[in-house]
């Protein structure tokens, strides 16, 4: 198949993996994709992080330029096993 595009839509920093699980301050298994944004020239990332259960966390890591010294800084609280309350109690009623 020949490709659609001269170029790579995307490119792909040559420096990645910008943060990884040995970055994390808690123990985990590894880190997944990450959303950025740029707020008040500093650039935040909001991790997917497994920790050593299995069980998704959320952690904060702040850089100055967006591609180095990650500093990760909190992590959420695991949920118990199954959705958020909230989100349970809106599916339930929006199926009946």
């Amino acid at each position: 198949m020949k490709a659609r595009f001269r170029h790579d839509v995307v490119h792909r920093w040559e420096g990645n993996p910008a943060i990884s699980a040995e970055d994390i301050p808690f123990p985990c298994n590894t880190v997944f994709n990450t959303a950025a944004v740029k707020v008040d020239g500093q650039y935040i990332l909001l991790l997917r992080v497994e920790d050593l259960r299995g069980h998704s966390v959320l952690a904060l890591a702040k850089s100055d330029d967006g591609l180095h010294l990650w500093n990760p800084t909190a992590r959420s609280r695991s949920t118990p096993a199954g959705p958020i309350p909230a989100y349970a109690s809106a599916r339930s009623s929006s199926k009946n």
